[in-house]
């Protein structure tokens, strides 16, 4: 499976596109729904807590800051499919001054965070709902790419 993602850096994160790029092929491998030939494009953007207050007031009807997120067509991991070897799987907007001050509070480090919440936010792009699964799957991937 290939990985493209597409980074816009409105908000610095401290972290390379390969991090992302490897956190986002283990949480499709683990996804067991792609085929592995298929090439997945991902757009990711950084922005700050206002702007994600904002998206997350527009979208969601909740006028606070969030992690992540995730604005995709799948609404369930049955209809993901690509087409001529490639999907389009959809955006992720995240904070890294919200995930920053979450690893903190949650004792663990930034990486380890933005792993669980960047994770998150691709099982949301695969149509996956919160379940133990997905959270079984997300600490999995936090403790690879963690430190």
């Amino acid at each position: 499976m290939r990985v493209e993602l597409s980074i816009s850096r409105k908000a610095e994160c401290g972290l390379p596109k390969r991090f992302f790029t490897d956190v986002a092929g283990a949480a499709l491998r683990l996804s067991a729904i792609l085929e592995e030939d298929t090439t997945v494009a991902v757009g990711v953007a950084f922005v700050s807590d206002d702007e994600i207050r904002e998206l997350n007031r527009t979208y969601r009807g909740k006028n606070r800051p969030t992690d992540v997120l995730s604005f995709g067509e799948f609404r369930r991991k049955a209809d993901v499919h690509a087409t001529d070897g490639r999907i389009d799987l959809g955006d992720l907007v995240l904070s890294p001054s919200f995930i920053r001050d979450a690893a903190k509070e949650d004792g663990v480090s930034f990486e380890t965070e933005m792993a669980f919440i960047f994770s998150h936010g691709i099982f949301h792009l695969l149509g996956f709902r919160h379940s133990p699964r997905m959270f079984r799957l997300q600490d999995e991937i936090a403790a690879t790419y963690g430190k």
